[in-house]
């Protein structure tokens, strides 16, 4: 009997101790630069032609516009616009974006734009941890003190600090690391952040400083390597867009958008989704 609760004794210890380790190695959060150099591994490599919708609330119904985008690497991308049922001869654009450069591609000419924080299909291909550091130190989202490096002399000085600007929460039922300065539970004035997924590094919702705020769902991995949504929503103010992923296409050379295209966005008066429309290109692309 005596062996018997030494057994039980051992066996609650060992459970106790398996517990702790757990909680232990969940509490663990690795820095700023590791969870950012996972995610634009996950970004693949070389060039991708990506099809998708974009679904804008229409009163009862929705409209839908087509987008077709060829992702060369996290500074080039080319973007082709076009209607879909009633605005198939209403909407053609063409552009091309170029170290953070948009110009119109075709006639009439488009004044070239220079991008902003807000262009946010950028924040699905960066593909260096230098360039997201870039980003989070442009938006303030991370100082400096959570992206430098630190260096030591040996093994023993090594201690585990945690990152108040770097922790766990969950988005859309996982655990993501949240990077940035948390809101506080009563404010009402959001803090930019980024929410990336715990186990496969995916980007799961990104806020910026504007307050627009982009949810991502269902990713698939694609060849070289690529990590891509099937489903986005985009918020702000009191406006949301669902994006839909139809394909993603790996390309082997680079694709030239036709410059004597015509290039029309003749959305009618009495379209009620018309200044939402309007609003999201010249905010988001």
């Amino acid at each position: 009997m005596y062996n018997n609760y030494l057994f039980l004794k051992k066996g609650t210890l060992s459970s106790l101790f398996l517990i702790l380790f757990t909680l232990q190695v969940s509490a663990f959060v690795p820095r700023a630069t590791t969870i950012l150099q996972k995610t634009a591994e996950n970004n693949g490599n070389g060039i991708y032609q990506i099809e998708q919708e974009v679904t804008f609330p229409n009163n009862f119904e929705s409209i839908t516009l087509k987008e077709t985008w060829i992702i060369e690497n996290e500074n080039t991308f080319k973007l082709i616009v076009s209607g879909t049922k009633e605005l198939q001869d209403s909407v053609y654009q063409q552009f091309s974006y170029n170290f953070g450069q948009r110009t119109g591609v075709g006639t009439p000419s488009i004044p070239p734009k220079k991008a902003t924080e807000d262009f946010i299909e950028k924040y699905f291909h960066v593909r260096t941890t230098d360039n997201y550091i870039n980003l989070m130190l442009q938006m303030k989202i991370l100082p400096l003190s959570s992206l430098s490096k630190k260096t030591y002399k040996n093994t023993k000085e090594v201690v585990y600090e945690k990152d108040p600007f770097v922790n766990l929460a969950r988005v859309g039922g996982t655990i993501s690391y949240a990077l940035g300065e948390p809101t506080p539970a009563d404010g009402d004035n959001l803090n930019p952040e980024f929410w990336i997924e715990q186990d496969q590094f995916n980007l799961k919702k990104f806020r910026l400083p504007s307050k627009t705020e982009v949810t991502a769902e269902q990713y698939s991995v694609y060849a070289r390597g690529f990590n891509f949504p099937k489903t986005r929503t985009v918020h702000w103010k009191n406006n949301l867009v669902t994006i839909q992923t139809l394909s993603v296409t790996p390309k082997t050379t680079k694709v030239t958008l036709n410059p004597k295209a015509n290039l029309k966005f003749d959305l009618p008066e009495d379209l009620a989704a018309k200044p939402i429309i309007q609003e999201f290109y010249n905010l988001y692309r």
